[in-house]
């Protein structure tokens, strides 16, 4: 699958503020895959979470053959050179916020509530609609605008480089 393009991106909607920030921030990080201007991004997150639609869920499991959850939203942002949390209770702590009416496509959600904080994340790809690793032999594209133990989203592309 070819990464999606800015102007891919671009047409999703509300996309523009976002992007907008992120040229704001202006770096360029060099990762082991390629360089990756900050304005690029939404893009890399967006095309490596659709890349892995069909491979098997394994507990613990960071890919490239099988994920849980938070190995593919950790692995999705390590691919556009973006390193955050490898748990979904610790993504969900230490990322910034991103307020429910304001989520965009590459925000993380998170669900499941448990004790210590979310239990469950997938990575947003277009409004009400999130890939995530749910369970065995599922990695597929939901809906979690339907959903009822959905706690939140975050936003770790906006931390300041300082941060990483």
């Amino acid at each position: 699958m070819k990464p999606l393009t800015l102007a891919d991106v671009r047409a999703l909607p509300a996309v523009d503020p976002l992007l907008t920030a992120a040229r704001a921030l202006g770096t360029i990080r060099k990762t082991a895959y390629r360089l990756v201007r900050r304005d690029e991004f939404p893009c890399w997150v967006i095309t490596y979470a659709r890349m892995q639609l069909g491979k098997p869920y394994a507990w613990d499991a960071e890919g490239p053959g099988a994920f849980d959850c938070s190995g593919l939203t950790m692995r999705a942002y390590r691919y556009a050179a973006i390193a955050i949390p490898r748990v979904a209770t610790d993504q969900w702590r230490q990322e910034p916020p991103a307020l429910r009416g304001q989520k965009q496509p590459w925000d993380l959600v998170f669900m499941h509530p448990e004790s210590d904080g979310p239990g469950h994340a997938g990575v947003v790809v277009a409004p009400g609609q999130m890939i995530h690793a749910p369970q065995i032999g599922d990695v597929v594209p939901h809906a979690y605008a339907d959903r009822s133990d959905v706690v939140g989203f975050t936003r770790p592309a906006l931390l300041s480089e300082g941060k990483r």
